[in-house]
């Protein structure tokens, strides 16, 4: 997630330093309605998105713990949404249909995340319910932010908004998608633990097992373990 926000704030940085035609990441682009009609096009930000986007999908998928093919898979997914979005932005007589491809894509990819992740986090319920919670977070945060990219799309190309709300609204959605999500994700260190295995759990239970032996017996023992989470030392 720190290269996710460093990837960001660079990409802004130079949209920033000449915010003119000829400025690093900005361009200028002819909208095919009727008439010729020049719009900024912030090139860059599909470049943020490339970057950045994947890393988001992955980190998602890492913390349900999905097999290296499924990454893989929702990272492909990611990276057509983003390719198709761009060819729409940059070509004015391709706008509408790429942007129905990238919706494809963005539908199928939510989707594809949502149904896994879900069975890999009811997995997870019983052994760290925390991280569960925090998958089904992630994922609703993700869904509900990257949904609203779309309709700023849709006004921002039919020169509804000017292009400071332009600016603004996408400033204020890469925050909430990728910084909210960052402190999401790492404010619980569970994150970034793995599952316990089966035979950690194993041992697990026999230490809790002890524990409430020696409890009824007047003997002296250390709280039983209720986390779900194994100590280093148990292997």
């Amino acid at each position: 997630m720190v290269a996710v926000c460093l990837i960001s704030a660079s990409c802004y940085y130079m949209m920033g330093m000449e915010p003119e035609p000829s400025g690093i990441g900005v361009s200028t682009v002819l909208q095919d309605d009727g008439g010729s009609r020049p719009q900024f096009f912030f090139w860059m930000r599909y470049l943020d998105w490339l970057l950045t986007t994947p890393l988001i999908i992955a980190c998602i998928c890492m913390v349900a713990e999905l097999s290296i093919s499924e990454i893989l898979f929702a990272v492909g997914l990611d990276m057509l949404m983003v390719a198709s979005g761009f060819v729409g932005a940059q070509y004015g007589p391709l706008m509408w249909p790429a942007f129905v491809i990238s919706m494809f894509f963005f539908i199928w990819l939510m989707g594809y995340v949502g149904v896994t992740c879900f069975d890999h986090a009811g997995e997870l319920v019983d052994t760290m319910p925390r991280r569960a919670c925090r998958v089904q977070a992630l994922y609703f945060l993700t869904l509900i932010s990257w949904s609203l990219y779309p309709v700023l799309y849709v006004l921002t190309s039919s020169m509804m908004i000017t292009r400071v709300m332009e600016v603004v609204g996408h400033a204020v959605l890469d925050f909430v998608s990728k910084g909210i999500f960052g402190v999401l994700l790492l404010r619980d260190e569970t994150m970034l633990v793995p599952r316990p295995s089966a035979l950690a759990l194993q041992k697990r239970d026999e230490q809790q097992q002890i524990a409430q032996r020696m409890q009824q017996q007047g003997q002296y023992a250390p709280a039983p373990m209720t986390s779900g989470r194994v100590p280093m030392y148990v292997r």
